[in-house]
């Protein structure tokens, strides 16, 4: 029996009396009107100044590797970048998901847009920050080595998607507070292999690009599969609340 059956049985087993003056009520009630545009604007701000820290790190510290680095070793001085944007991927896992670790779902739920709402937010915002970092990072270093931007994207932002596919598949299958841990664990471990295999890594992408743009796409939606399931626990869990308000 599915959550629609037990919706129908419950509301033909006790019928609730029509609501008498609701719009009349609601319209002379004080409370604060807050539009959809308003509320994302609101979860923006909730997302912490540290996050927003770790996603531009990347962005400050390209140039300076590329001003250090000699010309020909510049392509073997990017690996560190790379290395790096896992743990920007890490503080954007946790953010979308703190509510749970910190246990605030209950109270996230009883806002007016509801749970999913917020957390479509707050991953709205750091995909955009995100996007935007995709962009500029791989425009400032594809001359690097004579590799072109997609090559490089693919370079940069594989170790990237992988922790966030990783983080997601924990965070889906532990509990919350688990889930942090191993989110930061995997963080570390995708960076500390990426650092210690970086000769290899270079040559595959430089030789095998076909295969490296099939595991960016494969990693890109096992993600959007991993979302999927995350927002599809939310709404259960949302929806079970409801059952014992």
């Amino acid at each position: 029996m599915n959550k629609n059956q037990i919706r129908k049985r419950l509301s033909g087993a006790f019928p609730a009396p029509p609501p008498r003056e609701r719009d009349a009520f609601l319209s002379r009630a004080d409370f604060p009107r807050l539009g959809l545009p308003g509320f994302a604007l609101a979860q923006a701000r909730y997302i912490r100044k540290r996050v927003w820290a770790a996603s531009l790190l990347s962005v400050i510290v390209s140039p300076l590797i590329l001003a250090g680095a000699e010309r020909g070793d510049a392509l073997n001085s990017i690996w560190i970048i790379s290395s790096l944007l896992p743990f920007a991927a890490l503080v954007s896992v946790t953010e979308i998901t703190r509510g749970a670790s910190q246990k605030m779902r209950e109270l996230e739920m009883s806002c007016k847009y509801g749970l999913n709402a917020a957390v479509l937010a707050r991953m709205g915002w750091l995909g955009a920050v995100n996007a935007l970092l995709s962009l500029i990072v791989p425009l400032i270093l594809s001359s690097a080595g004579g590799w072109g931007f997609f090559r490089m994207f693919t370079y940069l932002f594989t170790p990237f998607l992988l922790t966030c596919v990783l983080s997601l598949f924990a965070q889906n299958r532990l509990r919350p507070a688990d889930g942090v841990y191993s989110c930061g664990l995997t963080a570390l471990i995708v960076s500390v292999l990426n650092g210690l295999f970086h000769s290899n890594i270079t040559d595959f992408f430089t030789e095998h690009f076909t295969s490296g743009a099939a595991l960016f796409a494969a990693l890109l939606v096992w993600m959007v599969f991993e979302i999927y399931k995350f927002l599809k626990q939310t709404e259960e869990l949302q929806w079970n609340s409801s059952l014992t308000a």
